[in-house]
């Protein structure tokens, strides 16, 4: 019970954090082109806080598949 519960806890997590740092790469280089088409300084600077966005949802994507290779590692290592 307690392995099922923690996969579909990471299954979540997984797609949460990989969608959030898809959608906002997408958006912030949407809105660097938008800054540059438009001449907008403050445009760059939301974008560089989106692409900072992308950079932490990615991570947070590999710590979750780092904490469930490690409790399969955890529950081989029981056996």
């Amino acid at each position: 019970m307690r392995v099922s519960a923690i996969n579909a806890i990471a299954a979540v997590l997984l797609f949460v954090s990989f969608f959030a740092g898809m959608t906002t790469l997408v958006v912030g280089v949407e809105a660097i082109r938008n800054a540059v088409r438009f001449g907008n300084p403050n445009g760059l600077w939301v974008s560089a806080g989106l692409l900072i966005m992308t950079v932490v949802s990615f991570r947070s994507f590999r710590w979750v598949v780092s904490l469930i290779e490690g409790e399969f590692t955890r529950l081989d290592e029981k056996r």
